[in-house]
């Protein structure tokens, strides 16, 4: 009956210490959320090739942008070059590697 009484009690401290802790995940969480930065362009993402996927964005907005792709890859990340767009203008970035599982942009 002891140790009955000992794993509900470490029962009951753990999920007390869980239920504690949720605040504080999910206030961290909307930080990250609320930090991150607000993309600008209009962009689309194709995966042209399995070592490689482009980046083709638009920027509709009054200000010159930079961005550029980058590519999630099996064993390594691949970082497309920086692209500069005025108002108005087009532009296109490739990330390569060995072989693409995700692709989206970075912009500054």
């Amino acid at each position: 009956m002891k140790n009955r009484r000992i794993t509900g009690k470490l029962l009951t401290t753990a999920a007390a210490m869980f239920l504690a802790a949720l605040p504080l995940a999910t206030g961290s969480a909307q930080a990250a959320t609320e930090a991150a930065p607000e993309l600008a362009l209009t962009c689309t993402k194709s995966a042209v090739g399995s070592w490689f996927g482009t980046v083709d964005c638009i920027n509709n907005t009054d200000r010159t942008i930079e961005f550029r792709a980058v590519a999630t890859c099996y064993t390594e990340s691949g970082i497309g070059a920086w692209v500069t767009l005025r108002p108005g203008e087009k532009g296109s970035s490739r990330a390569e590697c060995n072989i693409v599982f995700d692709l989206w942009w970075q912009e500054r």
